[in-house]
């Protein structure tokens, strides 16, 4: 009862048998292959983010700069660093003490937190949406508001990705 794990792309299938939600991937469509996303935690003061270790692993001992509070969202992995892929969770209580420096760190919740302490095991979230956020690291020499290049990353990101299994709902209708 201290985080709410969601993304496996198994639970789709109403038919998978509950034991095995949470070790599965995103296997991607094209190549067959899982697909997986490094360890990427940033340090308090540090100018860059460090890569495929754990805090303990690479010797840092200060807070990241995004925690495992209550609301927060970080990447569900194994054991192993870099193998983080579709899973997700929120964090229902702070774990900071325990997670964090492990565990990559990338959003918060910031309404329905009521919500979220509702969800039990065996329930699927059908959508998920994000309704403010910048990724810095992302540049154009052609398109300088981030705000527009973001929304348009953002946009051919997901006309690209099969998502369609995240949408149940008729777009056309509810836009």
């Amino acid at each position: 009862p201290f985080v709410v794990q969601g993304g496996d792309p198994q639970s789709k299938n109403p038919n998978v048998d509950p034991n095995v939600l949470g070790t599965g991937g995103f296997v991607d469509p094209t190549t067959g292959q899982v697909r997986n996303i490094p360890l990427e935690i940033k340090p308090q003061g540090a100018a860059e983010p460090i890569y495929s270790q754990t805090f303990q692993q690479a010797g840092i001992t200060v807070a990241p700069v995004l925690s495992n509070v209550a609301g927060s969202i970080a990447m569900a992995r194994s054991n192993a660093t870099d193998t983080a892929s579709s899973q997700f969770y929120i964090n229902l209580v702070d774990n900071s003490a325990n997670l964090d420096g492990n565990y990559a760190v990338f959003g918060n919740v910031i309404q329905g937190f009521e919500t979220v302490n509702k969800i039990q095991q065996g329930d699927r979230i059908w959508d998920v949406e994000v309704i403010e956020g910048i990724i810095p690291s992302r540049v154009s020499g052609v398109i300088s508001d981030a705000n527009i290049l973001n929304g348009f990353i953002n946009t051919i990101n997901r006309a690209s990705l099969p998502l369609s299994f995240a949408y149940p709902r008729n777009l056309d209708i509810d836009n």
